[in-house]
């Protein structure tokens, strides 16, 4: 299913062949068969297929031991592709209510550090899929409910975050806030999620290159101030991060932070409050000091 692996096109025949069969499989095979459909299988088949995958997704058993990585990339895959349905709703709400039970029994053996990555990896493709969905219907909204709630377990579940891990856990707070507030869960999801991350994550200026790169994606998704607005609790903490770090702060780093915090998205604003002024000042400092010790490594 790695589009970088040739496949050969009698292996695509046959899983094709089990698609439209009348086998049931697991989350776990579904996800890797819609892996394969979408990189591999002819193009005019990709949508029967995959709707056909959705079909069988949700009259599938749903089972404490089924992956993360699996749902996740087979929700990005079935709702990239337009191929959802009401009845895959319904099973995805029972697979992500799964998702806490099966966190919980994660506590003494937790994912590594990778496998969370890679989990949240999909996260934002998954939401920016359904976000078009969610004032249109209470399936989105509860399916978009409980996998935040199952992957904020997960999260709050770990004590150790490299750089790499902390910009995943940001990105998907910022992707909460776009999504807005349809359930009472998605308003209060991002505080401990962000308070977890700043009390476990030792921020290095790997860190910092990281959060910026986050913050600069997010600001790209705003299509109004209602979004911006949304995000501020996000760009709160990059800014208080950036100040109290400003001693390990990287010229490269200071250029994209003062960019970010001028530019979100389409709309060019002054620094809102004395947070956001203070780290432009930070970053400003920076950039002269490195302007200055060039130029005397020059002369």
């Amino acid at each position: 299913a790695d589009p970088r692996v040739p496949v050969s096109t009698k292996a695509v025949q046959k899983v094709i062949e089990h698609i439209q069969g009348s086998s049931t499989f697991d989350a776990d095979d579904l996800s890797m068969m819609a892996r394969l459909v979408n990189h591999h299988a002819p193009p005019e088949q990709q949508t029967s297929l995959l709707k056909e995958i959705a079909r069988k997704f949700a009259s599938s058993e749903p089972q404490l031991t089924t992956s993360p990585l699996s749902l996740i990339t087979i929700y990005d895959i079935i709702l990239r592709n337009n191929a959802d349905s009401k009845a895959f709703f319904d099973k995805a709400l029972e697979y992500n209510l799964n998702l806490g039970k099966n966190n919980q029994r994660s506590v003494e053996m937790p994912y590594q550090i990778s496998e969370v990555t890679n989990i949240l990896h999909y996260v934002p493709y998954v939401m920016a899929s359904v976000r078009p969905l969610l004032a249109r219907g209470k399936e989105a909204r509860l399916f978009t409910n409980s996998l935040i709630d199952g992957l904020t377990l997960l999260i709050l579940n770990r004590k150790e975050f490299d750089s790499v891990l902390a910009f995943r856990v940001l990105h998907f707070a910022g992707w909460i806030a776009l999504c807005g507030a349809p359930g009472s869960n998605i308003k209060t999801a991002m505080r401990p999620i962000l308070q977890h991350l700043t009390k476990h994550h030792v921020v290095t200026g790997d860190t910092l290159t990281q959060y910026t790169k986050a913050v600069t994606q997010l600001f790209k998704k705003t299509t109004c101030a209602q979004d911006t607005r949304r995000l501020l609790p996000i760009l709160n903490l990059y800014c208080t991060i950036l100040v109290r770090n400003q001693f390990i702060l990287q010229p490269n780093t200071c250029s994209f932070a003062i960019s970010a915090l001028v530019r979100r998205g389409h709309l060019v604003i002054e620094p809102v409050n004395k947070i956001h002024q203070e780290a432009v000042r930070v970053c400003a400092r920076v950039l002269l000091s490195d302007k200055a010790s060039f130029a005397a490594s020059v002369t």
